[in-house]
C-alpha cells in the first residue's frame, strides 16, 4: 500500500507504516464511523474532486481519520493536527509555519 502511495505521487522520502496504528492511537486519532459519515465528508469530497482528486480503491481502515503530525529529530512535536472528518485538513500556511518556526 505505501509503496503505490509513494509512486502514485512521486514521494522519494522514506515512509514509515504502522498497519497496527500503535501510533494512531497514541496520537488520539479517531478511527470513528459516525465522524467519517459527517456532512462535511460529502463537501469536503466535491471539493477534492473539483481540484481532480478521485478516490480509487479503499486500502486500510476505512474508518480512521488522519492528521498531520510534525516531529523534530529531537522527538519534539510542534505540530499536531487531529482531522475530525475524513477530508478535513488543516490550513496550509499553518502547517507551514510550524515547519519554519
Amino acid at each position: 500500500m505505501a509503496q503505490e502511495f509513494a509512486e502514485q505521487f512521486q514521494i522519494r522520502a522514506p515512509i514509515y507504516v504502522d498497519p497496527q496504528r500503535h501510533l494512531y492511537q497514541a496520537l488520539g486519532l479517531s478511527a470513528s464511523k459516525a465522524k467519517m459519515l459527517n456532512p462535511k465528508v460529502l463537501w469536503a469530497g466535491f471539493k477534492a474532486s473539483q481540484k481532480g482528486f478521485r478516490q480509487t480503491k479503499l486500502q486500510g481502515d476505512p474508518w480512521q481519520l488522519g492528521g498531520v503530525l510534525l516531529l523534530k529529530p529531537s522527538g519534539e512535536i510542534p505540530y499536531l493536527y487531529r482531522s475530525k472528518f475524513a477530508g478535513d485538513h488543516p490550513e496550509v500556511d499553518a502547517v507551514l509555519q510550524a515547519v519554519q518556526g
